[in-house]
């Protein structure tokens, strides 16, 4: 069975909390790599529409690997309602899922 690569995206307020969260689920095994990437957002919060500098954390995991990482987010996000979106990568080169997979499984 073909393993499939997932990546899940949060945002957070810092690229402290950021670099955080993302030394945590590599250590752990939750995620094979992560992006830090600075954003500018806008929403609508409590009634307000706002802007704000976040830190958007890109994770890269397999499949068997997600219902963990999202476990563990949902636990330990600093955000009251932290954006947890996931989505199937379309392609993964052969060479590079199967580092992820080496990465995350025994």
């Amino acid at each position: 069975m073909q393993l499939e690569l997932k990546v899940l995206e949060t945002t957070l307020s810092s690229k402290e909390e950021a670099e955080k969260l993302a030394k945590t689920v590599v250590e752990q095994k939750l995620a094979a790599c992560c992006h830090i990437i600075p954003i500018s957002s806008c929403y609508e919060w409590e009634g307000s529409i706002t802007f704000d500098n976040e830190v958007l954390l890109r994770m890269k995991t397999i499949d068997t690997r997600l219902p963990q990482l999202l476990s563990f987010l949902e636990e330990n996000h600093p955000y009251e309602t932290p954006q947890l979106i996931s989505y199937k990568a379309e392609h993964a080169s052969k060479k590079y899922l199967s580092w992820v997979t080496s990465v995350l499984t025994p």
